[in-house]
């Protein structure tokens, strides 16, 4: 009985070490993303192309691209730390490598209007490694013409 109690925790160990050893260390999983966000020496400047798009009008359950273009105008790489559009309705993607200085980047969102009949004014926030403000509000406009009245 002592030998399938020690097979055990011997077992039970191997596998907690095994765990910790695939957690490995957090200080080596940290973003170069957030670690420019948080260190204002790092800070570069970004000229948007457009923050505001209109999409004019579409038919209740179309989906709309929209695309956003930065520049990066300063002298540090640009990190894009987070995207987040403000409804379920939209999905975003942004630029996740370093954009040097002098390049250009992107940010692309999908309108899903299904269920969204009317006026839409959306915003999607973008968080960067940028002076004066890290966050930067696109915009995106359109009506929606309801399915029944097309």
């Amino acid at each position: 009985m002592k030998t399938g109690k020690t097979l055990l925790t011997i077992s039970m160990l191997a596998i907690v070490l095994n765990a910790c050893k695939q957690a490995g260390n957090p200080a080596n999983s940290v973003k170069p993303a957030m670690i420019a966000q948080l260190d204002t020496n790092q800070y570069t400047s970004i000229i948007w192309k457009d923050t505001l798009i209109n999409f004019g009008k579409i038919t209740e359950g179309d989906t709309v691209k929209l695309v956003y273009t930065f520049t990066n105008t300063g002298n540090k790489w640009l990190y894009i730390n987070s995207v987040k559009p403000s409804c379920g309705c939209t999905i975003a993607s942004f630029t996740e490598t370093p954009v040097e200085p002098g390049d250009s980047g992107r940010v692309e969102a999908f309108f899903a209007s299904r269920f969204h009949p009317g006026q839409q004014n959306k915003i999607i926030m973008v968080r960067a490694n940028t002076k004066i403000k890290t966050n930067h509000k696109l915009i995106f406009s359109g009506e929606v013409i309801p399915k029944s009245e097309k």
